[in-house]
């Protein structure tokens, strides 16, 4: 009711996913807002992971629409979100190769490897994943004059038997 749709989700939720985000990633992150639809369920709207330099306005990864829909029976029992499909639309990441064998998301790969050992209480459980009109750029800066290639529109879907747990 009123406690979800106007505290929960735009400022709890938010605060929740945005800060798992920053301490996952240690990029500045932002979120426009977050609300719930009856067709689409809960919406994130502009979700933003910003370049490693602090001072650089350069979106990394910058997604205008997640949706998805989850099984609350499970989220009461036992402390799993089920959702059986999430819709990722108009994804852009922003690729770039700074030095041999070096590019703008090494740092984010390594941490991921240092927390997969950490315990957490909750578990989301993901069937597939629907990505629809994504822009991919990549630049690599260590030739002379620097290489840059974009895809765009791509969609990709991905259906897992289930996912392992991806944990918040």
């Amino acid at each position: 009711g009123w406690y979800f749709e106007k505290v929960f989700l735009p400022i709890k939720l938010k605060a929740i996913i945005v800060n798992s985000i920053q301490d996952n990633t240690q990029r500045k992150t932002t979120i426009e807002n977050i609300h719930y639809s009856f067709l689409k369920g809960i919406v994130i709207k502009n979700l933003t992971i910003f370049e490693k330099d602090e001072t650089s306005p350069k979106a990394f990864v910058k997604i205008d629409r997640i949706y998805f829909n989850c099984l609350y029976i499970p989220l009461i029992k036992g402390k799993k979100i089920i959702i059986p499909v999430l819709y990722i639309k108009k994804p852009y990441i922003n690729i770039e190769r700074s030095a041999a064998d070096t590019f703008n998301f090494d740092d984010i790969i390594a941490k991921l490897k240092i927390k997969s050992d950490k315990k957490f209480n909750l578990k989301i459980l993901i069937y597939k994943i629907a990505i629809l009109s994504s822009d991919i750029s990549f630049k690599d800066y260590t030739v002379k004059p620097y290489y840059s290639a974009n895809i765009t529109k791509l969609n990709l879907f991905i259906r897992f038997i289930p996912l392992p747990l991806i944990r918040l």
